[in-house]
């Protein structure tokens, strides 16, 4: 349900990502009828009940909820993932102006890398 969303990612260990983050990484994009977030794999069970989430088809959801394993999970408290994770995430959407978006992020940490490398 649309009004679950915000209150799903305040939630504590609910990183936001993908289309959800990207405003803070100051991406023009905005969607707030959709969701995507990173949890903890051992989260996913009981956020999905908590909020009524039910399994869709890509193309259909509203709420993305990427589990990582509890070994992995290394974004302690923080309310949005990094950059580079954001611009993955976008990088696999439907929408093509977020991958659009997505491939110019990229280029630009790669760039941004091999500067630092020289």
């Amino acid at each position: 349900h649309p009004g679950e969303l915000r209150h799903l990612s305040e939630r504590d260990g609910v990183v936001r990502s993908g289309i959800s983050a990207a405003r803070e990484h100051g991406l023009d994009l905005v969607s707030p009828s959709e969701l995507d977030v990173y949890v903890r794999e051992d989260r996913v069970a009981e956020l999905a009940a908590e909020h009524a989430l039910s399994p869709e088809a890509p193309s259909g959801a509203n709420v993305v909820l990427r589990a990582v394993p509890a070994g992995a999970w290394h974004l302690g408290d923080r309310g949005v993932a990094p950059l580079a994770a954001v611009a993955l995430d976008l990088a696999s959407d439907s929408d093509s102006r977020s991958a659009r978006v997505a491939s110019e992020v990229l280029k630009q940490l790669d760039n941004a890398l091999a500067k630092s490398r020289s």
